[in-house]
């Protein structure tokens, strides 16, 4: 589906009301089948980085992790099988078969390992992604869809800018973002994403929003592909009651990306 398509050239970014985001997106499946047990905690996707664009996911979450072969998995806990140039491989496919589309590529370190990242691999993902179909330069929310069209955006943690990069949404100071991982029910979830859209309703600097579904459901006993089930089904019901609460919730992060919630995402547009 290319619902881009249907957005005026001259629209600024900052007015596009959502956006559909998977979180962690490359945790589909792991790099060691000895691990597929606990994977079921790790796992947040059930489709390809491909196939995520083509239910209408047009935002990607990436954590890297930096291996002794120098590449760069992108894991969820554990390694998955997903390699920074896998993911950005099959999005510069998708770019090049639906040119009206735009991919907005958040990524940071991940977490437990962040303190072993070195400028050296920051120099790395750099040169890597410079050779695919990225913005030259960078960009703000004022900045139009028919500019952006068939390119892939950056949207780097700030610990990752560096002078290679030719160009990027700077996340500091064009988003604000909402965060419910820690999070153990959907009644909480949902309470927290009401509070925030409502504060944020009248944003005098009108920053570009991100609320995100997924949550450590009862402590993490409950794996994600259950509670993602409960929660996108929680957003699609609730659409228009979302909308009174803030007709512009930006990028929405959800865990198992499905057809019919990505659709309920961006058809918040038209």
């Amino acid at each position: 589906m290319d619902w881009m398509k249907k957005l005026d050239d001259n629209r600024r970014i900052r007015d596009l009301n959502a956006i559909p985001k998977s979180h962690d997106s490359g945790a589909v499946h792991p790099g060691k089948w000895l691990e597929c047990l606990p994977w079921q905690w790790a796992k947040c996707q059930n489709r390809s980085i491909t196939g995520q664009l083509k239910v209408g996911i047009r935002a990607f979450d990436l954590r890297f992790r930096k291996l002794e072969n120098g590449t760069i998995n992108i894991p969820h806990c554990f390694l998955s099988n997903y390699t920074l140039t896998k993911v950005l491989i099959e999005i510069d496919k998708f770019l090049e078969e639906h040119p009206s589309e735009i991919v907005f590529l958040f990524f940071k370190r991940e977490w437990n390992t962040r303190e072993q990242w070195t400028e050296k691999d920051t120099r790395y993902v750099w040169k890597k992604i410079n050779r695919y179909k990225t913005i030259e330069q960078s960009i703000n929310n004022n900045s139009i869809v028919g500019s952006l069209r068939g390119k892939i955006v950056p949207v780097p943690e700030y610990f990752i800018f560096n002078h290679l990069c030719k160009g990027k949404l700077n996340a500091y100071d064009n988003l604000i973002v909402n965060n419910s991982w820690s999070l153990k029910s959907l009644c909480s979830v949902t309470s927290n994403i009401k509070k925030f859209l409502l504060e944020c309703k009248e944003d005098e600097e009108y920053k570009m929003l991100e609320i995100q579904l997924n949550y450590v459901a009862f402590g993490g006993v409950i794996p994600p592909g259950i509670a993602s089930f409960f929660t996108n089904l929680w957003f699609r019901n609730n659409v228009k009651k979302i909308k009174q609460w803030n007709e512009k919730p930006g990028f929405i992060g959800i865990d198992f990306a499905d057809k019919k919630t990505c659709k309920a995402i961006y058809q918040m547009n038209f």
